[in-house]
């Protein structure tokens, strides 16, 4: 059962967001699967945590996020992950995968400190990307300067 905070009781499986969240509370994902069920459904504005064991599966949908930590999983399908609205530094030990890609957005430093296997490109608009663990799948990186 997830257990997903602010938004989510914890008596469901899976829970599937379709429309525009703009709230700046965390999100917390400590089971089960958060799926974006639309383009920027989840809230640019919130800190994302996803447990061990947990997902949070973007559906084919490109999302931007305050921030994100944990070592649940992330799904990208097709679409483009952007961390960073918030500023903050953290640390993602878990596995991005699909074939969309990931942009760094916003101040602050995201570590990745697991073997990744997402496909897409990889882009560092501001802010730091520290690698600790591989992007080698990834199809290119770049960095705006």
């Amino acid at each position: 059962m997830p257990e997903i905070t602010p938004l989510i009781p914890t008596n469901i499986r899976d829970a599937a967001l379709r429309g525009l969240d703009t709230y700046s509370g965390d999100t917390t994902i400590l089971a089960g699967t958060l799926q974006a069920a639309a383009v920027n459904t989840l809230s640019p504005n919130s800190a994302y945590t996803v447990a061990a064991g947990a997902t949070l599966d973007l559906y084919n949908n490109s999302q931007s996020i305050g921030s994100l930590a944990g070592a649940g999983s992330v799904t990208l399908g097709l679409g483009t992950l952007a961390i960073g609205n918030d500023g903050t530094s953290t640390t993602y030990s878990g596995i991005v995968s699909g074939t969309g890609g990931l942009t760094k957005i916003g101040g602050g430093t995201l570590l990745l400190t697991n073997t990744n296997s997402y496909s897409g490109p990889t882009s560092v608009n501001s802010g730091t990307l520290s690698v600790t663990g591989d992007i080698s799948s990834s199809s290119g990186v770049t960095v705006d300067t």
